[in-house]
């Protein structure tokens, strides 16, 4: 059992909305039609401020915002989500994960003020990414991070091997 108390880590979704259809992906059917009973939604900050009020977010170490079902950087209000948990605590490490292709580089250039890190996924290069991240634009990717980056923001590349990429490793 949780004491709520002892909560130092939190993993968020903030959206089951994702412009990606994955073939493995559990939000969609062998990487078509979005299954049917999946409701998208999405947290908005006034959702996040009742939920997450400042008692709880200030003996919060961590807070992941990972994508399940979509991917947390197409959450509207997601900048100004973070900026409420770093408001009230300065000191809670803020992380997202995401395809890359979502937005444009001044958001990612906006995002780099106010998140700790973000993990991007990208399975391959410019001629093997899209054969799993499908309806991802390797350049826009690209782009995006590079923009993050040259603001100033920690990037990470999370990488998953498959047969048709496993010789892009290096």
């Amino acid at each position: 059992m949780y004491n709520y108390n002892t909560i130092t880590t939190v993993e968020l979704e903030l959206t089951t909305r994702c412009n990606a259809a994955c073939p493995q992906c559990g939000r969609n059917l062998s990487g078509g039609a979005t299954i049917s009973n999946l409701p998208l939604d999405t947290w908005t900050l006034k959702q996040i401020k009742n939920v997450f009020v400042p008692k709880f977010v200030k003996q919060l170490e961590v807070i992941y915002l990972c994508g399940t079902y979509g991917d947390p950087l197409i959450a509207k209000e997601i900048i100004p989500i973070i900026s409420y948990f770093k408001s009230i605590n300065p000191n809670v490490q803020v992380s997202a994960h995401t395809n890359g292709s979502v937005r444009n580089a001044h958001f990612f250039t906006e995002l780099a003020t106010v998140i700790d890190c973000v993990i991007f996924g990208i399975d391959g290069l410019e001629d093997t990414n899209h054969l799993y991240r499908r309806n991802c634009n390797w350049n826009k990717i690209i782009h995006n991070a590079s923009a993050f980056i040259n603001a100033g923001g920690d990037a990470k590349w999370d990488y998953i091997v498959f047969k048709h990429n496993q010789h892009q490793v290096k």
